[in-house]
């Protein structure tokens, strides 16, 4: 039963919130640097910019005659992380027994974190934390990077439509009437190609 609140959904980001990712960012940033052979940096440097868009990290770290290059290693960095990025992520102390309690009381729980879509399902099931909420997303195609409300925006129309129409909270189509930034619903198996804007995904 859920306690007495002025509010029903929590949203929470992911790395330093949920989990310590440092060590696998780490991993995956040398790597994209050594495929091009790119000079490496310390981890001191990597860990003082993460919570930064990934391309203005990678910008950050390269000469200006190699700036260019960003969104090369960015690509690559990705490719890598969505197979690797469980490896090096720990789950902070007291965050399972939070979301158990918060489970309990009956609260909607989603995650909502600016590194690139893809990999954020995949890494949280690897770590055993999907179970505990009920949307996941990442920066979508479409999407403006945090503090720019569009995720925030995104998780409360799938929630609305979701209580209405969908089979579970968990994916947005236009089962959900959240049209913008969805790509595939497993309920109803719809796709449909989102908008294009500028946007950026942390690592």
């Amino acid at each position: 039963m859920r306690r007495q609140s002025k509010f029903d959904l929590i949203i929470f980001d992911l790395d330093g919130t949920l989990v310590d990712g440092r060590e696998a960012i780490r991993e995956n940033f040398h790597f994209a640097l050594k495929k091009f052979d790119l000079p490496q940096v310390e981890d001191e440097e990597i860990d003082a910019m993460i919570g930064l868009p990934l391309v203005e990290m990678f910008e950050r770290t390269l000469a200006p005659s190699n700036r260019h290059m960003a969104p090369k290693l960015v690509s690559v960095y990705a490719e890598k992380y969505i197979e690797t990025g469980h490896v090096g992520t720990t789950i902070l102390s007291d965050v399972i027994p939070t979301l158990q309690r918060l489970r309990k009381d009956g609260f909607k729980l989603a995650v909502a974190t600016s590194k690139k879509n893809d990999p954020v399902r995949p890494l949280l099931e690897r770590l055993g934390l999907h179970k505990y909420f009920d949307l996941v997303t990442g920066c979508r195609e479409g999407m403006r990077n945090k503090p720019h409300p569009d995720m925030i925006r995104f998780i409360k129309g799938t929630e609305r439509g979701a209580a209405a129409n969908c089979n579970g909270w968990r994916y947005a189509c236009r089962h959900s009437h959240s049209q913008k930034y969805w790509d595939q619903c497993d309920s109803c198996d719809q796709q449909r190609k989102p908008r294009r804007n500028d946007h950026q995904q942390d690592p």
